[in-house]
């Protein structure tokens, strides 16, 4: 008690020594206010803070800083964003004395989120004690305070997955090869994270490579993560999806079955901040999920679009090209080649016009149906546009797409009702 009185009567008389001047200059010129000062300036509220206001501000003490764990100040020095959130939690608009706080349960931050008022035992802020009341600013009123606050924020994906309990391995790879920080971005991410008992389900000497290779073990890490947030019923309900490592997570028919290997997933839809977690049983390769694959020709007589198989093998343009990368390829149905004119027809006796014909119903690059969906334009093979719009099915040159994301060792396939005509 006599401690704070000490530092009251301190803070008083350096504040009445400076004379009146903005928030900013006063928290400046006062001595037990120098870290959150140069947190201030760290942030970027600095203009804020000497602007024309007005504003409270709620100003913890040096000593009150110094009570945070030694990792949590060097993270907030770190992270400029999670500091200017952390600042703007200590600041309401507008100038509210002592007097004014005690009659409000509670006020709303610059960050937005309420900042509770008890009376209980002297006015409290979010449970911080005020020391010094009423430090008058040209642009508002500063209440100094024994503790740091912090907003009330959702836990992002890395700490969600912290607290289950059943992810540590996860976690510490994450850790071990950067891809932690994508997850901590700004982005919004899904991710089928290996429970601890899939990673010891692999033998020890394949872990014990991974670990001693971090840039194969990113590979396998991001081949679990996808861009978006997303429910297990909406990923199922999309068949496939591309992951970050861009290669496609293939999905079961049916829930709880996803990815490579019949991975089950144990635990699903579990929400963060950014995003959405599910945890599976397995820990998916993606080498295997395609090199087992049938061949876009072979797929296609599988399908039995026999007609457009035989005519891309007559070419082997497939085979030319996805030595490389992978394609996509629009295939009519064999009732759409036997349903031509005779007249249109004389593309199939010519090597040249042929293969002009086929390349316009290749993409170079592979694209599942959920990328097609927001492209308005791609370039075909031969160079000329391909035009997408979504109506009860999605179009391609206006035709609809009636079967899609056939998945192949060299690329995908999208059944089509009728061959593309040049627009």
């Amino acid at each position: 008690m006599m401690r704070n009185l000490i530092f009251v009567i301190l803070i008083l008389s350096s504040v009445i020594s400076l004379g009146q001047e903005d928030i900013l200059k006063t928290i400046n010129e006062t001595e037990e206010l120098s870290i959150v000062a140069s947190y201030i300036q760290l942030s970027g509220l600095d203009q804020t803070l000497s602007g024309k206001g007005p504003f409270t501000f709620f100003a913890p003490t040096d000593s009150a800083f110094m009570k945070l764990p030694e990792l949590t100040r060097a993270d907030l020095i770190k992270d400029v964003v999670r500091l200017q959130r952390v600042l703007k939690y200590h600041i309401i608009q507008g100038k509210f004395s002592s007097s004014i706080i005690v009659q409000r349960p509670n006020f709303v931050t610059l960050l937005g989120q309420p900042l509770s008022v008890d009376t209980k035992g002297g006015i409290k802020v979010d449970g911080s004690s005020i020391l010094v009341r009423d430090i008058e600013a040209t642009n508002g009123v500063i209440h100094i305070i024994d503790t740091v606050i912090f907003p009330h924020e959702e836990p992002d994906i890395v700490q969600v997955m912290r607290n289950t309990g059943i992810l540590d391995t996860a976690v510490f790879s994450l850790e071990e090869t950067g891809v932690i920080d994508i997850l901590k971005g700004e982005g919004l991410y899904t991710v089928f994270m290996p429970s601890d008992v899939a990673f010891a389900r692999l033998p020890p000497e394949t872990m014990e490579n991974l670990f001693r290779d971090p840039a194969r073990l990113s590979d396998i890490l991001l081949f679990h993560i996808v861009e978006g947030s997303f429910s297990v019923e909406e990923l199922f309900e999309r068949g496939s999806i591309r992951s970050l490592l861009g290669e496609t997570i293939v999905l079961g028919t049916t829930p709880p079955r996803i990815g490579p290997q019949k991975t089950v997933v144990i635990l699903s839809d579990i929400e963060a901040s950014n995003g959405m977690i599910n945890i599976v049983d397995h820990v998916m390769f993606h080498e295997d999920s395609r090199t087992k694959l049938s061949t876009i020709e072979e797929t296609l007589k599988a399908n039995e679009i026999d007609i457009m198989a035989e005519l891309l093998k007559k070419t082997g343009i497939c085979s030319e090209l996805s030595e490389n990368k992978r394609l996509t390829v629009f295939a009519p149905t064999n009732e759409a080649f036997l349903e031509l004119k005779e007249s249109d027809k004389a593309f199939l006796y010519s090597a040249n016009e042929l293969r002009k014909v086929l390349e316009y119903h290749i993409l170079p690059n592979e694209y599942l149906l959920s990328e097609l969906k927001i492209s308005n334009m791609l370039l075909s093979l031969i160079g000329k546009p391909l035009y997408f719009e979504m109506k009860e099915d999605l179009l391609v040159n206006s035709i609809p797409i009636v079967e899609s994301d056939i998945l192949c060792s060299n690329g995908v396939i999208h059944i089509i009702e009728s061959l593309l005509v040049t627009k």
